[in-house]
């Protein structure tokens, strides 16, 4: 009796070649804006006032661990919210911290879309859904600017030093915490993001791509942590350099950097938020510390969270190597919706 004959698989028909050009001109071109940009950024610090800095260099040291664990707490929260949209297919997670760390760069090209194409490139070349990952990314910006908004607000107007501030930016902000936590809920959340998606994408998202409320209620706590840890290595740095910073401070630096990340972020137009960032920065730490010492802080922290973005690529490719895996794939694989 002969073997019954297994019909061959159809072959996958293979790409056009201006596709494989185009996909694989993709890294050159993001690390090209990248190279552009942070060589601009770099042109707009004051150097000659950065070399006046004398660092507690324990304090620097303690500053960046505590900043590169936020920021694999935010690799941690991406993989947790794609994992509830439905992707279940993760080749390695430090090859996915890898593909973060390479994405989360493009924050200083301007505009959003570099920090979002990059994470869908180069974790869809690890086999996760570009369709899971496009969604994601929407769904993780939002919430984090809606979070760090939210805990920048409420514990800047619990803090006595800001008596000064009228009634009617008190008020302000009140309405913008409460609107936090209204945008928050999810029937409004994901109206909102399939709106965003629809003007973006021009499609619609499904249903089954929105997430529940016990995804956002996670995303919610897992933010917050975040935007503490961040918060907490911002102090440390700045104490590094105004020795006269105490503990009963901590808190309202989490609550600036909050605040002032937040802010930037929304500002798509700065790379990084520069700028943005340093001038929300620069008149709240104006109320802990002299003027002067505030722009050095705030020079430092810019300098500092370059290299510390760079050195968490460091280490995620370096846990990669350690585990003997490439992150250089050929040609992507068709990812599993």
């Amino acid at each position: 009796m002969s073997d019954p004959q297994i019909p061959d698989e159809p072959e996958r028909p293979a790409r056009p070649r201006w596709r494989r050009v185009l996909v694989r001109s993709i890294p050159i071109v993001f690390y090209g804006l990248l190279a552009v940009s942070l060589a601009w950024i770099l042109t707009q610090i004051d150097w000659a006032q950065v070399a006046t800095i004398s660092f507690d260099w324990w304090m620097v040291v303690f500053a960046t661990v505590v900043a590169l664990v936020s920021r694999f707490w935010l690799v941690t929260i991406w993989l947790v919210l794609l994992r509830r949209l439905g992707a279940r297919h993760f080749t390695s997670i430090p090859l996915l911290a890898h593909a973060y760390a390479k994405a989360w760069l493009g924050r200083y090209i301007p505009g959003s879309a570099a920090w979002i194409l990059g994470k869908i490139y180069f974790a869809s070349r690890e086999g996760v859904s570009k369709s899971k990952l496009a969604v994601s990314s929407f769904l993780e910006a939002g919430l984090q600017i809606l979070v760090m908004l939210l805990v920048g607000i409420v514990l800047l107007m619990v803090d006595p030093r800001l008596d000064f501030v009228t009634p009617g930016i008190r008020i302000t902000m009140g309405i913008v915490a409460v609107g936090c936590v209204v945008a928050l809920w999810p029937p409004l959340f994901n109206g909102l993001a399939k709106f965003a998606y629809r003007k973006v994408r021009k499609r619609e998202l499904g249903d089954e791509d929105l997430p529940t409320w016990g995804a956002i209620g996670q995303g919610f706590w897992m933010f917050a942590v975040s935007t503490v840890l961040t918060g907490v290595s911002v102090f440390l740095l700045a104490r590094s350099i105004h020795s006269d910073l105490d503990a009963s401070q901590l808190l309202f630096i989490v609550a600036a950097n909050a605040l002032a990340s937040a802010v930037s972020m929304i500002a798509v137009f700065a790379p990084g938020g520069l700028g943005v960032r340093e001038v929300i920065l620069i008149a709240l730490l104006t109320l802990i510390m002299p003027a002067s010492v505030a722009v050095l802080v705030t020079l430092l922290i810019r300098v500092w969270s370059i290299a510390v973005d760079f050195v968490f690529v460091g280490v995620t490719k370096l846990l990669t190597l350690l585990r003997g895996e490439d992150t250089h794939l050929p040609d992507p694989p068709t990812p599993n919706r």
